[in-house]
């Protein structure tokens, strides 16, 4: 069996990019491959990816950009997040199960990388091409393969911009991938400005796995609907969200859940703790999801859960909705983001964008399997 070596990231306690990881396992096994997510040792931080290298490299660049102290706080910010106890221990073990990291140096992966061990190598999805970062990490960019082994499979910019700073050295970095596609239509975009090159639009590998797909590989029991509102927030919610989650609950009888963080003054009281199988589970047996997640959102639609999206209530930290747009516009439930009526909250349809979706998921996987023949 040919093994495929996938550059991701999976760490720092996030649903979707865990999710992620393990669809994009599943796709690749599903296609009669051993699929191997990398890590490369040296993580300062357990449950994170922070080497010394890119924290020197991140704290350098900060103190010379003019918000860069700004940024450094709102990461700081982001890690420090309150979890609901339980939560991180229910991480460890689905990621030690599932996930089951490959540890290796950058030196020894570059060595492994020439020889026939691995057929080809994936970098995606996720945000593993923040545009905005102070370090421009070259092991999400594959540079340690042969390019002709470099796949790029719906990574994510996380913006509609690539900043002035980045600009040379992430055109160099995804001049030298051989097959490129991306997550968003801004993606599409911004790599045709940088290098004049097309790409494709793949959708998330959560959303390539179907509902029944996730019932089944989590062994989740199918009849088991709760009678409460789910309340997903990467940031504590904005005013509108508080509004729409209180004024939903209080009209059709629902208990308002939260996952996994807490945030004062959120009006979220009873927040439960969850490992990823737990929160895909929480999505599936939900009547109303709210969130301002990009995996929050997609879980519902490809649960088919009735949901509201909301832009995330950022402080200092730049605007990152350019992937949520792009997948509510293909499926046609734009309507859905930053609503203000919540009268006709439950009146949705899935059936268009079951559809889509469908058509979407035969077209991620003709576009890796067409390649990997290739390569194989």
């Amino acid at each position: 069996m040919k093994k495929i070596g996938i550059a991701t990231v999976y760490t720092g306690y996030n649903y979707g990019s865990v999710l992620q990881a393990f669809a994009t396992k599943k796709i690749l096994s599903g296609m009669g491959y051993e699929a191997e997510i990398l890590k490369i040792n040296g993580s300062l931080v357990k449950g994170r990816d922070i080497r010394l290298k890119k924290l020197i490299t991140i704290a350098w660049r900060s103190l010379l950009h003019k918000n860069g102290v700004k940024s450094l706080k709102n990461y700081s910010t982001s890690m420090s997040k309150e979890f609901k106890e339980g939560t991180v221990e229910l991480f460890d073990e689905f990621i030690n199960s599932e996930i089951s990291p490959r540890l290796v140096s950058y030196r020894t992966l570059e060595k492994k990388a020439k020889n026939d061990e691995y057929a080809a190598f994936l970098c995606g999805s996720d945000q593993v091409w923040n545009s905005a970062v102070f370090y421009v990490d070259p092991f999400y960019y594959l540079r340690f393969a042969p390019l002709e082994k470099r796949i790029a499979f719906a990574p994510s910019f996380g913006r509609d911009f690539v900043p002035d700073y980045n600009k040379k050295t992430i055109k160099k970095y995804i001049s030298e991938i051989k097959y490129k596609s991306v997550r968003e239509a801004s993606g599409v975009d911004i790599i045709k400005e940088l290098t004049g090159e097309d790409s494709t639009v793949l959708i998330d590998p959560t959303l390539v796995l179907n509902r029944t797909e996730w019932v089944s590989l989590l062994n989740m029991k199918e009849n088991n609907k709760g009678k409460y509102l789910l309340a997903y927030f990467l940031d504590s919610p904005s005013p509108k969200a508080q509004k729409a989650i209180h004024a939903i609950s209080e009209r059709y009888g629902l208990e308002i859940i939260g996952l996994p963080y807490i945030f004062k003054d959120s009006g979220i009281n009873n927040v439960k703790n969850a490992g990823p199988c737990e929160f895909v589970e929480y999505v599936k047996n939900a009547s109303f999801v709210c969130t301002d997640s990009f995996h929050g959102t997609s879980f519902s639609l490809n649960l088919n859960i009735p949901f509201f999206t909301f832009e995330r209530k950022y402080g200092n930290g730049g605007n990152q909705s350019a992937r949520i747009e792009s997948i509510l516009k293909m499926t046609d439930h734009f309507n859905r983001y930053e609503v203000d009526d919540f009268e006709s909250c439950m009146d949705i349809s899935f059936e268009k964008s079951n559809t889509i979706l469908d058509f979407e998921r035969r077209r991620s996987k003709e576009y890796l399997a067409s390649i990997l023949e290739e390569r194989v």
